[in-house]
């Protein structure tokens, strides 16, 4: 080889010469197949050392090729003024002191990449990195020193204290490994400071969480010896001066519920660990179609903790991934029987924990048990409702205090919609804790309180899903959904009826508006076939016309005719005469879509007239919204644009952005009946966006209907029965069928579905169905975008 050829040229050709393609060289590495393209092209510069190593090993690369890959690096490092190269060897006058292991760090380039990033700079020399038990610090601190060792001549000195139970022992374990003989224990300090502090050395000192008190003795090593650098593993920070923090982050797992490709499965890091760890247990396993989604699961499961995958797949000899998944399910039973060369706290994932938990004071303990009912995350106000009167402390220093060693993580920002930070306890952590609390005798009492929370959500939906804080509210729903279905569950299950169709019912439009129908259903129904007085009838007549509400958007309209009919007489009975406008304009819809409009208008005008007694603006918008979908059906356009625009006005009134992007929804099928194609694309899509912002899935789904039969409008038919296709998918996928627009929908769509041939038609819808939402969306507003610009671009001409 040339010697100045790069390292992703020289890397390339060791793989071809090997006859590997990339995937196969990063799975005999154990690195993913988009880190070896990268390497390759020379996009990574500073490929870290261990992944060298591990590179060289897969290739199986002599001694000379190894060094001639390493000098290619360096030359890469001087070139692009990086500071000196980390090699695998150099002379020392301590020689390193690093504990081996039998088996390849998997997953963490970037977490190497970032701390060695650390290491090296000059005014960082206390890094502690921090993480929950079973996170992989040690091994990524190994990593890194392995790779950093020409950085530090006079040596790495590797200080095991997880066996050491005193604070005062700590500098006698530093000074076994680090002095050349032993010391009178009075001397200590002193003696260290004479052997280190001329000395260019790193001291590791792992598992530092149960000796923080010794933290000052570190502190005064550090200012004695200028050219030492510490690097701590422990679950909680040092807190002093100087300190640099590292958290070190779970593996990334896969999103909930994927349906990726197993090539694109392998790429990350937590499926590729538990892949080779449970090859190790089982030498055939293999990630195939019919064990993916499972894998893919118990990696979600476990949160991408490195110990609790490597226990887990060390059962792929035992079970199956899906029945291994089952088991884990029920708690962290499964997750034992850890290396023989682990510490005994590292052999179990409960023991891993437990070592934390009991390094916790009993206040924090008790807000640690707490927490555990929360599925999904929390708030610091939440965490206040949960706790009430039963701690004496701050919550928030509580909470701090748990963040701090390791067992909660802050999630700061995020994306929620109010901007606050959310917390939560990762999956394995989240069991234990549950485990404690079913020990404390108190799981009740606390899961009580925390259904008592969802309530208090509950109760102020009905409100905020009317106003201008709409959108908002959806999303904070969204993101509690998890509790919510956490308290659903207790509710129901300890014979709870009432309180159970209260929060289910209480999440009102929500389940249909961010497509959760047939969850939403199952709930209502569920509580409503408890019979007698356990419910209250104002509870069953609310809940009646929500199962209703989704049942006549799932198709089932002689079902949701029933509920409706029950709840109706409740209502009228109870005098409610807003639960009652509800029922009535639910009942007007299934008139509508079976095409009785003179019962639909009797219904609807009644609902108008109980809503302006009542004053209530947004019914009113919603019942003028109801007749103009009437006076539309009845090829009534001019007094529907009419009603139309009047019903915008109110929703514009009231600030309800769903109701704004429904109303432009329904004056784009009047701009449709009027073959007005330059105003219909822009109000679809308009109204398209708006429905995107909110999220709510049914009215995408309406306005991917409308655009395609305007893309006919244009003469681009093939386009239409994409998006009309992608359409249909999304109903089906998310069992939704009924709308109030299907009878104009199919009108339209068969004149478009007359311009093309069989075909070309079944190719295009077929097409459509494969996309995903957010990319028939853009396909949508693509569209938009082009018919303007082109419309814009005919008229500039016609005026020329």
């Amino acid at each position: 080889m040339r010697e100045g050829v790069s390292f992703g040229d020289l890397l390339r050709r060791y793989r071809e010469a090997a006859g590997l393609s990339q995937g196969a060289l990063a799975e005999r590495a154990g690195l993913s197949t988009n880190a070896i393209g990268a390497l390759e092209r020379g996009e990574r510069k500073r490929p870290f050392p261990h992944t060298i190593g591990l590179l060289a090993d897969a290739l199986g690369l002599e001694k000379a090729e190894r060094a001639t890959l390493v000098a290619a690096v360096n030359r890469q490092e001087e070139a692009v003024g990086n500071g000196p190269a980390p090699s695998f060897s150099g002379p020392t006058i301590m020689a390193p002191r690093l504990p081996g292991h039998l088996t390849t760090l998997i997953g963490r380039e970037r977490e190497c990449a970032s701390v060695f990033h650390l290491l090296s700079q000059p005014d960082i020399r206390l890094l502690t990195l921090t993480g929950p038990g079973g996170i992989g610090k040690t091994r990524l601190a190994l990593a890194v020193a392995s790779g950093a060792q020409s950085w530090f001549p006079d040596g790495i000195a590797f200080v095991s204290l997880g066996a050491v139970a005193n604070p005062t022992f700590v500098l006698r374990t530093i000074a076994q490994v680090a002095l050349p003989q032993d010391t009178n224990e009075s001397a200590l300090r002193e003696a260290l400071i004479a052997t280190l502090v001329d000395k260019r050395l790193l001291l590791i000192l792992d598992n530092f969480e149960h000796l923080l008190a010794a933290t000052p003795e570190i502190t005064a090593l550090l200012l004695a010896c200028s050219q030492l650098k510490v690097l701590v593993t422990s679950r909680a920070a040092l807190r002093v001066s100087g300190e640099q923090e590292y958290r070190v982050p779970p593996l990334e797992v896969p999103a909930s519920g994927t349906t990726e490709t197993i090539e694109a499965l392998y790429q990350i890091p937590a499926v590729r660990l538990f892949v080779a760890r449970a090859r190790t247990a089982q030498p055939d396993f293999a990630l195939t179609p019919d064990n993916a989604r499972a894998v893919a699961a118990i990696c979600t499961r476990l949160d991408g903790i490195p110990l609790a995958l490597e226990l887990a797949a060390a059962r792929a000899q035992l079970f199956a991934p899906l029945a291994l998944l089952g088991r884990l399910e029920r708690g962290l039973g499964v997750l034992t029987g850890g290396a023989r060369d682990l510490p005994e706290r590292q052999q179990t994932m409960r023991d891993a924990i437990a070592w934390s938990y009991d390094l916790l004071t009993p206040e924090e303990q008790l807000l640690f048990r707490e927490l555990a009912v929360f599925v999904g995350g929390w708030t610091l106000e939440a965490a206040e409702a949960l706790s009430g009167d039963a701690h004496t402390g701050e919550i928030l220093d509580l909470l701090a205090g748990l963040v701090e060693k390791s067992l909660v993580v802050a999630e700061v920002g995020n994306g929620n919609p109010f901007g606050e930070t959310r917390y939560r306890l990762l999956e394995p952590i989240r069991h234990y804790a549950l485990e404690r609390l079913e020990e404390s005798g108190a799981t009740e009492d606390v899961r009580s309180r925390h259904a008592a929370w969802c309530l208090l959500l509950a109760d102020e939906t009905m409100t905020a899903l009317r106003g201008p804080g709409q959108i908002a509210w959806l999303d904070r729903l969204e993101r509690e959904l998890d509790n919510f279905r956490a308290a659903l569950g207790w509710a129901f299950g300890s014979g709870r009826a009432d309180l159970g169709l209260r929060l289910a019912s209480g999440l009102d439009r929500f389940w249909h508006y961010r497509a959760h129908q047939s969850e939403g259903r199952r709930w209502l129904e569920r509580g409503l076939a408890v019979t007698g007085d356990v419910v209250s009838p104002l509870v069953r007549a609310h809940s009646l016309w929500l199962v209703g509400y989704l049942t006549f958007f799932q198709g089932e309209i002689a079902r949701a005719r029933a509920y409706f009919a029950e709840g109706e007489v409740l209502f009228r009975t109870l005098g409610d005469r807003n639960g009652l406008g509800m029922i009535l304009d639910s009942m007007a819809d299934i008139a509508y879509v079976e095409r009785d409009y003179p019962r639909a208008r009797a219904l609807q005008q009644e609902n108008l007239a109980l809503r302006q007694a009542i004053d209530d603006q947004w019914g009113i918008a919603m019942a003028t919204m109801g007749l103009s979908l009437i006076a539309l059906g009845e090829g009534a356009i001019t007094q529907a644009r009419l009603l139309i625009e009047e019903s915008l006005a109110l929703c514009r009134a009231v600030g309800d952005p769903r109701g704004i992007a429904y109303m432009l929804l329904q004056l784009g099928w009047v701009a449709m009946d009027e073959a007005a194609v330059e105003r219909v694309i822009p109000i679809f899509a308009e109204s398209l966006a708006l429905f995107d912002r909110a999220g709510i899935v049914v009215g995408i789904i309406d306005c991917l209907e409308g655009l395609a039969c305007a893309a006919g409008l244009c003469a681009e038919p093939l386009l239409s029965a994409q998006l009309s296709g992608a359409a249909a998918a999304l109903r089906e996928t998310l069992h939704i069928s009924a709308t109030p627009n299907a009878a104009m929908y199919d009108r339209h769509l068969a004149l478009v579905r007359a311009q093309v041939a069989d075909e070309a038609w079944s190719a295009a819808r077929m097409a459509g169905r494969s996309l995903k939402q957010d990319q028939a969306i853009a396909l949508a507003l693509n569209f938009e975008r082009t018919h303007v610009q082109g419309s814009a671009a005919g008229s500039a001409v016609r005026e020329g």
